[in-house]
């Protein structure tokens, strides 16, 4: 054990309230290494007694094997382990706790009701049963930042409502499987987890109130797994991306599918999505680089969608548009065969990603201009080299909150549109990306007249800063710790330094 927080695990019996006895202690009390009368014991075990830090050094390796526990409450040992991976705790009234001080904790863990408990460098089982011993109500626990971890279970949280875990290629399906035992699991989230196979989900459906499930990158997992996410009943978010899944069936009852929110990226060998015929509120659908997918199965659930991804999806074809009436957000980037689609009906746009869509011009843009679109405030069309002036500046002038646009590569747009783009939304644009576009520097002098621009990429790729900080003005609203604190020594306080400062300058004067 290191030897600067060996010290830490023992106290005083007097004066510890981990260490005191319900009576006065012994007089006869000895340390176990010089024989001298002493009153410190071993905060751990409670058994061996030692006179001062010297001793303990001594004694600890001899001590350290036949050291245990005999209450059951929180010691010292149990704090050792946990300010090393402690992170941030969220108590209820939503305020945050760092875990600096050990003995300062140790009076008030037994007060603390933490829910959520994020934690960093957690390496062996033994350091879990110490979180679930201290804090039994927890409710959120991730260990995303523990990369290290080696169990083959968790333990029993009775109240454990989500739990986290990212990218551990080595974590067992053991660990998975473990959770059958905290019967309120609501939110499950291990992408990333290469190494876990169909027995870790063997159980899922048991979950009676699981709603989101996160399996992005289990490249490892069949259909079999597949067929256990439809049986939960409560399932509403699934995250599905990278992974090798051939079918997204319904479940077998034929009940309707609570599912809202359905995400399966890069998922190439899917050709059958059966769970959007029984869910009939679905919110949320990425089908990107899902080559094998039938339209006719993506336009049943495309009644309610409010938002739609299908980038490279050859399949895809315009007159699905026709039937969102509810789209917030329609991302078709890189169709390349894709052409010209009526939009009139998406009057709640808000984002439009096309880019790469070389077919789409000035028609489409137009029929998302007669849409009205008030809440539109992204539009990316970068690459579509049919667009004009006209479509773009049409759009421009119906939404009053346009915040992002890029028109990289659009080599019909010059110094005229720029100039009229400027009047028109120059006071809302905060991202503007001109790459590609034959345009001059006389273009560059209106964009700093007319607008306030966050990020401006120009013509040549460059990323400029169209509006920056004005070092004098800057340096009116620093204060006096902002211009003085990098040459202050570290040995003085900073008030010895101002007073020292303006000694030297009343000197010199």
């Amino acid at each position: 054990m290191p030897r600067r927080r060996i010290f830490s695990v023992f106290g005083k019996a007097s004066s510890s309230p981990l260490t005191a006895h319900s009576s006065p202690p012994a007089i006869n009390t000895k340390c176990v290494v010089c024989r001298h009368p002493t009153d410190r014991q071993c905060g751990r075990c409670k058994n061996e007694y030692y006179c001062s830090q010297r001793c303990l050094v001594k004694g600890w390796r001899a001590h350290e094997p036949t050291c245990g526990r005999k209450s059951e409450g929180l010691t010292g040992m149990d704090l050792n382990v946990l300010v090393g991976m402690l992170e941030v705790q969220s108590l209820p009234v939503r305020c945050f706790l760092v875990l600096r001080c050990v003995s300062k904790l140790i009076s008030k863990a037994s007060e603390l009701a933490c829910h959520s408990l994020k934690l960093r460098r957690v390496e062996t089982a033994e350091q879990l049963r110490i979180v679930a011993r201290i804090f039994p109500d927890l409710r959120i626990l991730d260990l995303t930042n523990s990369r290290q971890l080696r169990v083959t279970q968790v333990p029993l949280f009775s109240r454990l409502t989500e739990f986290y875990l990212h990218n551990m290629s080595h974590l067992s399906s053991t660990v998975i499987q473990s959770l059958a035992a905290c019967p309120h699991l609501q939110v499950l989230s291990v992408p990333g987890c290469v190494n876990l196979d169909d027995q870790a989900f063997q159980d899922v459906s048991r979950h009676r109130h699981l709603r989101a499930l996160d399996v992005a990158g289990c490249f490892n997992l069949t259909d079999v797994s597949m067929g256990q996410f439809a049986e939960c009943v409560q399932l509403r978010k699934l995250d599905i991306s990278r992974c090798r899944f051939t079918s997204c069936p319904s479940s077998s009852t034929g009940d309707q599918s609570m599912l809202t929110c359905l995400f399966a990226a890069d998922c190439t060998e899917l050709e059958s999505v059966g769970v959007l015929e029984r869910a009939h509120h679905m919110d949320q659908l990425d089908l990107s680089s899902c080559w094998r997918v039938a339209p006719e199965q993506v336009g049943e659930a495309c009644v309610s969608i409010r938002e739609l991804t299908v980038n490279v999806c050859p399949w895809f074809h315009p007159a699905l548009v026709s039937r969102l009436t509810q789209l917030t957000k329609l991302s078709i980037c890189h169709n390349t065969n894709l052409a010209d689609m009526d939009l009139k009906e998406c009057c709640g746009l808000r984002e439009f990603l096309a880019a790469g869509c070389r077919g789409i011009s000035d028609q489409t843009l137009l029929s998302l201009a007669d849409a009205n679109p008030r809440e539109l405030r992204v539009v990316s069309i970068a690459g579509c080299n049919r667009v004009t002036p006209v479509g773009v500046l049409a759009l421009a002038e119906r939404s009053c909150s346009l915040g992002t646009l890029h028109l990289d590569g659009c080599r019909l747009l010059g110094d005229e549109f720029i100039a009229r783009l400027t009047e028109i939304c120059g006071g809302t644009l905060v991202s503007l990306s001109l790459s590609g576009l034959p345009i001059t520097d006389k273009a560059l002098s209106w964009i700093q007249e007319g607008c306030r621009l966050d990020y401006l990429v120009w013509r040549d790729g460059r990323q400029l800063h169209v509006h920056g900080y004005d070092p004098a003005c800057l340096c009116q609203e620093l204060s006096l710790i902002h211009i003085s604190e990098p040459t202050r020594l570290l040995s003085i306080s900073y008030a010895v330094f101002c007073l020292k400062k303006k000694k030297n300058n009343k000197s010199f004067t």
